[in-house]
């Protein structure tokens, strides 16, 4: 990102030549796997609601969330990070109410300069949960695999593979604090991601006290689950039919994968007494929570008063390792791969036959 740096260094001289405005601005940086994808579907959805109680959420891009302006920031291109921060400038400058919204999951992973820069003359507030890391990065690994955005081979190998290049990614600490040196603390909320921690017991009703919002009546609620996570069992199945997808080129495999994905959550909601992380080893996620403890006081400290918030010894767990499902509902999944079309007809009764082996 120095390119994105340096715009920023030039815009802070003046180049940009933006007016101050004046407006708040809520940051909502992430991180995945909190809720995000649900508070974005229902910021969308009630766009009207919220620009009545003075609180504006800008529709950009075909999509709920601010992708637009996140893959802007990621393409490490100056030019697309000042078109992108002119249009974000533009939809405050132009906006009647005193408060606008902006959220992607993702945003943490930027130098918060380039948002001082980009809302320069705005009261920024920067929104963030946080989870428990490795169930965290349990569930951004089956995000992935779902969209078809990562390859899937053994259910613990491709996690422990995964782990390796995305531990950075729940590194809580050292990126929260960057976005308190640039803004102040005052003006950065943490939130805990766990039901009994948030008010209303959901991420919606938490985020929407967060702007000062707490009678909801009146809004509109999505009529389905945003972003769902596979459960064991389902996943333990797509991850067999791509392995025997093995010699096709990896975007269609990818491709396939995610048809089968949704395929399995159109069928029927996941198990939730069989997550995925309840079937990774313990010594993994204690390896992976290793990679973050260090960091845990400070984050404590800074944003909980002290109180740990996460198991980071993971307590009464049992360490149960997947052994397969029963013979039922390995029946009604193999009946999901042969109505998804995602198998090829001279590979298909092969694939279809090593699902077997799931069977406990």
């Amino acid at each position: 990102l120095d390119c994105v740096v340096a715009w920023c260094e030039r815009a802070l001289t003046g180049g940009a030549g933006f007016e101050l405005m004046g407006k708040r601005v809520y940051l909502h940086i992430g991180w995945e796997k909190t809720g995000t994808s649900a508070i974005q579907v229902f910021c969308a959805r009630n766009q009207g609601w919220l620009d009545d109680r003075g609180v504006h959420y800008p529709l950009m891009g075909e999509l709920p969330q601010h992708a637009d302006l996140y893959w802007d920031l990621i393409s490490g291109d100056a030019s697309r990070v000042e078109r992108s921060s002119d249009a974000v400038r533009a939809e405050i400058g132009s906006c009647e109410h005193d408060a606008v919204i902006f959220s992607h999951e993702s945003l943490h992973l930027f130098e918060p300069k380039i948002f001082a820069e980009m809302f320069r003359g705005c009261d920024v507030r920067v929104i963030a949960y946080v989870r428990q890391p490795d169930v965290a990065l349990i569930s951004f690994f089956i995000t992935m695999v779902r969209y078809g955005l990562v390859g899937a081979e053994d259910l613990f190998r491709a996690v422990r593979g995964f782990a390796r290049e995305h531990v950075g990614r729940f590194a809580y600490t050292g990126a929260l604090m960057g976005f308190v040196d640039q803004f102040g603390r005052a003006s950065v909320t943490v939130r805990q991601y766990a039901p009994d921690a948030l008010v209303g017991g959901q991420a919606v009703t938490d985020f929407m006290h967060l702007l000062g919002i707490d009678d909801l009546g009146g809004s509109k609620w999505p009529e389905d689950r945003a972003n769902i996570s596979l459960d064991a069992d389902q996943l333990a199945v797509v991850l067999r039919v791509a392995r025997g997808l093995r010699g096709m080129p990896e975007a269609e495999v990818c491709a396939r994968t995610r048809r089968l994905c949704d395929a399995m959550l159109a069928a029927g909601e996941p198990d939730r007494a069989r997550c995925v992380e309840r079937f990774v080893p313990v010594s993994l996620r204690r390896g992976l929570l290793a990679c973050w403890r260090d960091s845990f006081g400070a984050l404590y400290d800074e944003f909980f008063d002290g109180r740990a918030i996460f198991d980071d010894g993971l307590a009464g767990l049992s360490g149960e390792l997947y052994v397969g499902m029963d013979a039922r509902r390995l029946e009604a999944l193999v009946g999901v791969v042969r109505g998804a079309d995602v198998l090829p007809e001279d590979q298909g009764e092969r694939v279809l036959a090593s699902l077997e082996g799931l069977r406990c």
